[in-house]
């Protein structure tokens, strides 16, 4: 009986020990899938992230793009013109719609399409006697009109071509208005300066559902991901943007070049080997961005401020940090030359924060003598804020700029009682308030909020999980960077409604973590 009892108790040993292994495999397995992951994560280059996911022919996904982003133009012009009847007007009753701040720039857009020459037009907005009058402005360097001007040099050249082909690009007819109104002539096409002025705007937002589509794509690794943020997009498109309605305002060009500056930062995050070339790439869009709208500071401090934690967290390293930087500064100053000097620019806190980021990871050296992790991180963190306050305060008193100022007094009047004419402008307009509760609402009637909470609920425990079992995070940067880009639109949607066109499509863009296969395997491999 005993030598049985030994020979079942053998067997009950050697049955645990075989589970033990199973599991021991199981676990190697998953490391061995993940090192493997990682491994063509490391190799991959910049430009070549996109035909290595799940397999999938670029060209295939480069025709969902394109789809995806005619789509959203096709909505958007359609939506425009179902609204103001567009095709139908007058060219006096045109320049009616485009109210506040858009018939601003459409009228330095008008300046250079009826000007004799784009030279003489560039000339008459660069010395505007009549937007300030009695003083005479340069509202090229006040405004960034460098959209009227690349959309009037592309009008102009398109009458060119017309003329030289003898081919009309428009089509005019009489319009019976009834009510004993007079009929009115009504020309459609690109030839119509108003209408091509707003068909080149929903050509380039149609950009916004391409890029959607890929951003997702890379974040998740998977093509299904990017379907699901286009998805995310659509139903929350009211939340998302504006432009259908709004055409003629900066973030119209502005937003699509940012998004694409966002993406190609992810990308340099997620290849791990970062080249000089790549922060060249990065600077074309944000230099663009720079130059359409003068919002474009505060939201690139907001990356900068996001990369530079990553950087003292060691979720980044510091040659990808360099890097990144290198494409700032870059953008940086050629923006200050094409914006004739822009003291507003040059006094920023974004130019403060870029500076100061530069000389803490050029002076690594002498962090690193101070050995403990955390005092090397607290430290770089009190010098970037004194630093930059610094250089902030310095900047200001060298250059005498005050142009700043109602920014900061829009700010300290939401949480004061202070009032003055510009915060009292800009207060009463819906846009510039708190972002309201039915935002919310909205956001999760369509699931898009607790799915995008939840997934980062997910991924941020399964990243903090690794962190605390030692393992290298560098590859996770990318997913990290967008979760707290993501954060920081969030604030500041909060305290501008407006700038809600920020947070609701990276929240979609959030969403694609759901289908991300490293997430799903980890979960699986985590629970066996």
């Amino acid at each position: 009986m005993a030598k049985k009892v030994n020979k079942r108790g053998n067997k009950a040993g050697i049955l645990q020990l075989s589970v033990k292994k199973d599991k021991i495999i199981s676990k190697n397995k998953l490391k061995k899938f993940i090192s493997d992951s990682d491994k063509g994560t490391e190799s991959s280059s910049f430009t070549q992230r996109f035909s290595r996911i799940d397999g999938i022919r670029p060209f295939t996904i480069a025709a969902l793009a394109v789809f995806f982003g005619f789509c959203n133009s096709f909505h958007q012009a359609t939506m425009f013109e179902n609204d103001r009847h567009f095709s139908h007007l007058s060219s006096l009753e045109r320049e009616m719609t485009f109210r506040t701040e858009m018939g601003l720039y459409y009228f330095y857009y008008k300046t250079l399409t009826e000007s004799h020459s784009l030279l003489d037009g560039v000339n008459r907005i660069m010395n505007d006697n009549l937007t300030e009058y009695p003083s005479v402005i340069n509202t090229l360097e006040r405004f960034t009109l460098y959209p009227e001007v690349v959309l009037a040099a592309s009008f102009r050249n398109i009458l060119t071509v017309s003329n030289f082909l003898n081919v009309s690009f428009k089509e005019c007819w009489q319009v019976l208005r009834g009510d004993n109104l007079p009929p009115i002539e009504s020309c459609e096409g690109v030839g119509d300066p108003a209408y091509f002025y707003v068909t080149t705007v929903f050509l380039l937002n149609g950009l916004v559902g391409s890029l959607l589509f890929l951003f997702g794509t890379v974040l998740s690794d998977s093509m299904s991901g990017g379907i699901l943020t286009v998805a995310c997009f659509f139903f929350n498109h009211g939340e998302c943007t504006r432009v259908q309605w709004t055409p003629p305002l900066r973030e119209s060009f502005g937003y699509p070049l940012f998004l694409l500056q966002i993406m190609l930062v992810s990308l340099l995050l997620k290849c791990q080997r970062s080249y000089i070339s790549h922060s060249f790439i990065i600077a074309v869009p944000t230099l663009l961005f720079m130059l359409s709208w003068q919002f474009a500071q505060f939201a690139l401090l907001t990356q900068i401020l996001v990369l530079f934690g990553l950087y003292i967290l060691n979720f980044m390293s510091s040659i990808t940090f360099r890097h990144a930087l290198l494409g700032h500064m870059v953008s940086l100053s050629l923006a200050i030359i094409f914006l004739f000097g822009n003291k507003m620019l040059i006094a920023s806190f974004y130019t403060s924060t870029l500076l100061v980021c530069q000389v803490i990871v050029s002076t690594e050296k002498f962090f690193k003598k101070l050995k403990s992790p955390m005092i090397i991180m607290v430290m770089k963190g009190f010098a970037l804020i004194f630093g930059c306050l610094f250089m902030k305060l310095f900047l200001t008193a060298l250059l005498r700029v005050d142009d700043d100022t109602h920014i900061w007094n829009i700010l300290k009047s939401k949480f004061t009682s202070y009032k003055d004419f510009h915060t009292m402008l800009y207060t009463c307009a819906v846009e510039f308030d708190f972002l309201p509760l039915e935002s919310f609402i909205e956001l999760t009637k369509t699931l898009v909020l607790p799915t995008a909470v939840i997934s980062v609920a997910v991924v941020l425990y399964l990243i903090i999980n690794k962190r605390i079992n030692g393992i290298e995070l560098h590859k996770h940067a990318d997913v990290l960077y967008n979760i707290f880009q993501c954060f920081a639109f969030f604030l500041m949607a909060m305290l501008v409604m407006r700038l809600k066109l920020f947070f609701t499509p990276h929240l979609c863009l959030l969403v694609a973590l759901t289908l991300s296969g490293k997430v799903i395997m980890n979960i699986f491999f985590s629970m066996v």
